[in-house]
């Protein structure tokens, strides 16, 4: 992915984040202290990927920041000041969920240790300090400079290690509401880049999903999991 590449997918993030009634963006880009790179502006993507895509079966809040700094944390964070959302199904019948970006979330029997997944989603009442009691599902988003470039077995299974560690095991059994990304309920890695076919029951076995080929130029992607 070149720098053109890179520059399209800012333009394409930053629309994904008018649908406020504003109509303005959030001003991601905008408030951060250093120059995005491909890899938090791909993860960004991801993230108003998603809560847009959310909108169609929930009403979204975005709860601002406290800091007066950038509206979400460039790299793993205290959820405490940070922007996050909250959405409430327009059906009534369902779970409302906070969805978090890169805060950190401790290991109540080792408080002291955090995971701080790209995308959490946590339960109505999870508190500023959040633990692996109040996580349902995660995502994590891998930037790759290289499309054809595919995961890791290392990626794997140190997102299976976090699966583990925040007990997200039962991810793919919440009543999270996607419209045109139901097949992505799951506890995911996420890239621009390839799936890695011959590990898809490694991964089943340990209750995630590799999506690839989540770009800004195809509504199509590829899963293995």
């Amino acid at each position: 992915m070149n720098l053109e590449d890179i520059k399209k997918l800012k333009i394409a993030t930053e629309k994904l984040t008018k649908w406020e009634s504003t109509g303005q963006a959030f001003g991601h880009f905008d408030n951060i202290k250093s120059k995005p790179k491909g890899y938090n502006i791909y993860e960004f993507y991801c993230c108003m990927r998603i809560m847009k895509d959310l909108q169609q079966h929930y009403d979204v809040e975005l709860i601002p920041s406290t800091l007066g700094k950038s509206i979400f944390p460039e790299s793993p964070a205290s959820k405490n000041g940070w922007a996050y959302f909250k959405i409430e199904p327009k059906d009534r019948t369902s779970t409302h969920y906070q969805v978090c970006f890169g805060t950190n979330i401790k290991i109540s029997s080792s408080p002291d240790t955090t995971c701080a997944p790209d995308i959490s989603f946590q339960n109505i009442n999870s508190s500023s300090d959040p633990d692996e009691n109040d996580v349902e599902l995660i995502m994590d988003a891998k930037f790759k400079t290289d499309r054809d470039t595919k995961f890791s077995i290392g990626t794997i299974r140190e997102f299976i290690t976090m699966i583990n560690d925040l007990q997200t095991n039962n991810a793919s059994s919440t009543d999270i509401k996607f419209n045109l990304l139901p097949s992505i309920k799951s506890n995911c890695l996420i890239s621009n880049g390839k799936v890695i076919v011959k590990h898809q029951q490694y991964c089943s076995n340990n209750n995630l999903l590799q999506v690839g080929s989540f770009v800004h130029d195809s509504s199509s992607f590829d899963i293995i999991g």
